[in-house]
C-alpha cells in the first residue's frame, strides 16, 4: 500500500512538472501585476466604467485585483470610444492621465513621460517609478512604501496616543516579456484605536493581518508580505501564483469572499471568453488556533469558483462556490477540477466539508446608476424557509446597494448606499478547521453572521488632488450572554463535548440575543502632494449601545498621517 501511495505521488509530481512546463510554452505575451486593494484609484475606474455604461470586455470588475495591463486597455477603450460620450469631468481627464502614469509600462501614450525633477538623474525619472529597469527582457520597478499616521482616542481607557508606522519596498516587473511578478514587504508598529484592540485580542491576531508581536502592553509589531507570479496559460486564460488577499463583489462588504482578512497562499486561473468571466482559485490557508509560542500553524484548505455572464453590455449576473476543507495528507486532489460542482464533489467521497454557493448582479442604468446585489448560501432547508419555522440550518445572507455617479446633478459627487443582512449561525461549522474563515478573522463580512447593516458613503473630488470622503455605518447585532449561542460568532462549534451549543432548532431571526446597535461616522480628507504621496486627516466617531452595560461605548478619535505608494486604511469592523 506504502508503495502505490508513493507511485502515486511520483506521478503526480511529474503530472504537475508537465502541466507547469505546457503553460510555459503556451505564453504568448508578457503578463502583468495587479493593482493592489485599496488603492485610492479604484473608485475612479469604478465610477469611468459606470458612466462607459458598458461592463469592461478586459476584466470583471467584480472581481479585484484588477490586471494593471487590462486596468489600461479599458481606460483606453474608454478614452477612445467614450471620452466624448459620457460627458467625462476634468476630473476624469486627470484621473486617467494618473492611472496611466501608474502603469506607463502598459500605456504606450504616457510611458516616455519624464519627470520634471528627477533626483541625482537616476531616481524618480519617471513620475511613478523611484527606481526602474527597461530593457527588451526584463522591466523592473521599484518603490518604497510609507504610512506614518499619528491619532488621539478620547474616552479611551489608556492615555497613549494612536499611531501607525509602516515601511517598506515593493517591486514589480516582468521577466522575458512572458512572466510578471510582483513583491512588496512592510515592517509595522501600530497601536489602535480600542474596539480594534478588543478584537485583535479576541481574534488572537491583527485585523487584515496575521502573526504579531506585542509591545508596550498597547501596541503591536508585525510584518506584511505580499508577492507572486502571473503568466498566461493562453490569451484567455490567466495565472497567478502566490500570497496576497482577493474580494468578489461589487458593494463595500463582500459576503462570500473580502479583503478584510489576512493574506493567503493561492492559485488563481482567470478564464475569459465571449461575456463569460470564470474564475478559479485554489488556497491554503490557516485554521482557528491559539497563537502559543513559534509553532507550525494548522492548515486548512479552500476552493473557490466564480462564474460569470454579461447578459447584455449593462447587465452582469455571477454564480458562486466555495468549500472549505480539511486533511491530513494535503489538498484534496477532487477539489482541484476547475468546473465540478462541489457539493456534487463531497457527496461522491463522503466527507463533511463546509460548501458555500451564492449569486451576484450588477445592472448598469442610464450611465448613472450601478444597481448590485449578492446572495449567500450556507445550509439551506427549502420547506422550512417557506413556513418561516426559523430552524438554524437556514443559513443565509444577502446584500442589496447602489452606486451613484454625479450624484444630484454634482460633477464628481460620488455616492452609495448599501444593505447587508446575515442569519444567526451562518458561515460556522460543526468542525473548527472547516469554519469559513482564516487566520481567526472571517472570510467574508468582519462582522461574522446575526446581523443587519446600513451603509451610505459620499465620495467629493472636487479637484485631481483633492477629495473628501464620508461614511454612515449602522450595524444592529445579537450577541452570546453566558453558555447560549445566538449565532453571531462563525467560531463557536454545534457540539462541545457532545452537547448541543446553539440557541434552538427552530425559532431563529437576525439579531437574537443581547443586541448591540453600533453606529460609526468616518470623515476623511486626502489631498495628493506629488504623484503617489498622499496627505490625510480623518476623523471617527463611533457608538455603542445596548441593553447591556458592559457593551456601551462613545468614543471619537482623529488622525493625520502621509502615506507614499500605499493605501488607505478604514477600521469600520
Amino acid at each position: 500500500m506504502f508503495l502505490e501511495i508513493t507511485y502515486l505521488a511520483t506521478e503526480m509530481k511529474k503530472v504537475l512538472l508537465l502541466v507547469m512546463a505546457s503553460f510555459y510554452l503556451l505564453v504568448l505575451s508578457a503578463q502583468s501585476s495587479y493593482i493592489p486593494l485599496g488603492n485610492d484609484f479604484y473608485g475612479a475606474m469604478e465610477r469611468l466604467e459606470i458612466k462607459s455604461g458598458v461592463f469592461s470586455p478586459h476584466y470583471n470588475s467584480t472581481i479585484k485585483p484588477y490586471s494593471r495591463a487590462k486596468a489600461i486597455d479599458f481606460m483606453e477603450m474608454i478614452n477612445d470610444n467614450f471620452y466624448e460620450d459620457i460627458l467625462i469631468t476634468g476630473v476624469d481627464r486627470q484621473n486617467l492621465y494618473y492611472i496611466s502614469k501608474d502603469n506607463k509600462e502598459w500605456s504606450p501614450e504616457y510611458g516616455d513621460i519624464l519627470s520634471k525633477r528627477p533626483v541625482f538623474r537616476r531616481f524618480y525619472k519617471y513620475p511613478a517609478e523611484f527606481y526602474s529597469v527597461d530593457e527588451h527582457n526584463f522591466k523592473l520597478k521599484i518603490n518604497p512604501l510609507l504610512h506614518f499616521q499619528l491619532g488621539y482616542e478620547q474616552d479611551a481607557t489608556i492615555d497613549d496616543n494612536l499611531f501607525l508606522n509602516k515601511r517598506g519596498i515593493e517591486a514589480r516587473g516582468v521577466i522575458g516579456n512572458k512572466i510578471g511578478f510582483y513583491t512588496a514587504f512592510t515592517e509595522n508598529q501600530a497601536r489602535y484605536p480600542e474596539f480594534i484592540r478588543q478584537q485583535n485580542a479576541f481574534a488572537n491576531t491583527v485585523a487584515g493581518e496575521a502573526n504579531f508581536k506585542v509591545f508596550n502592553t498597547t501596541g503591536v509589531d508585525y510584518i506584511s508580505p505580499v508577492a507572486y507570479i502571473t503568466l498566461p496559460v493562453i490569451k484567455e486564460i490567466d495565472l497567478q501564483f502566490g500570497y496576497d488577499k482577493n474580494f468578489i463583489g461589487n458593494g463595500y462588504r463582500s459576503l462570500v469572499l473580502s479583503d478584510n482578512g489576512a493574506p493567503y497562499t493561492f492559485l488563481k486561473l482567470n478564464t475569459k471568453v465571449w461575456r463569460l468571466n470564470y474564475q478559479n482559485i485554489f488556497a491554503e490557508m490557516v485554521a482557528p488556533h491559539q497563537r502559543i509560542g513559534d509553532r507550525v500553524l494548522p492548515k486548512k484548505y479552500g476552493a473557490f469558483h466564480h462564474l460569470s455572464l454579461d447578459v447584455t453590455d449593462r447587465f452582469n449576473i455571477g454564480l458562486f462556490e466555495a468549500v472549505m476543507f480539511d486533511r491530513s495528507n494535503g489538498f484534496e486532489l477532487n477539489y482541484l477540477n476547475p468546473v465540478i460542482f462541489y457539493r456534487g464533489i463531497e457527496s461522491v467521497i463522503g466527507s463533511g466539508d463546509n460548501v458555500l454557493i451564492g449569486m451576484d448582479f450588477k445592472a448598469n442604468i442610464k450611465k448613472r446608476l450601478l444597481l448590485y446585489g449578492q446572495a449567500v448560501v450556507d445550509d439551506y432547508q427549502f420547506f422550512e424557509f417557506i413556513k418561516g419555522s426559523g430552524l438554524w440550518q437556514n443559513k443565509l445572507g444577502g446584500q442589496l446597494g447602489f452606486k451613484y455617479v454625479d450624484a444630484l446633478g454634482i460633477s464628481n459627487l460620488d455616492a452609495q448606499g448599501e444593505i447587508n443582512i446575515v442569519r444567526p449561525y451562518t458561515y460556522g461549522h460543526r468542525d473548527t478547521a472547516l469554519i469559513y474563515a482564516h487566520y481567526n478573522q472571517p472570510l467574508a463580512h468582519p462582522a461574522g453572521a446575526n446581523f443587519r447593516e446600513f451603509i451610505g458613503i459620499l465620495n467629493y473630488q472636487p479637484s485631481y488632488k483633492l477629495r473628501f470622503t464620508g461614511k454612515l455605518t449602522y450595524l444592529t447585532q445579537g450577541v452570546d450572554t453566558g453558555s447560549v449561542k445566538y449565532g453571531a460568532n462563525i467560531f463557536e462549534l454545534y457540539f462541545v463535548n457532545g452537547v448541543w451549543q446553539y440557541k434552538s432548532l427552530l425559532d431563529n431571526q437576525v439579531g437574537q440575543g443581547v443586541q448591540i446597535n453600533t453606529f460609526q461616522a468616518d470623515l476623511g480628507v486626502t489631498y495628493m502632494l506629488r504623484h503617489n504621496l498622499f496627505f490625510d486627516l480623518n476623523y471617527t466617531l463611533r457608538k455603542s449601545e445596548s441593553e447591556i452595560v458592559n457593551f456601551q461605548k462613545t468614543t471619537s478619535y482623529v488622525s493625520a498621517g502621509v502615506r507614499l505608494n500605499m493605501w488607505k486604511r478604514g477600521y469600520d469592523y
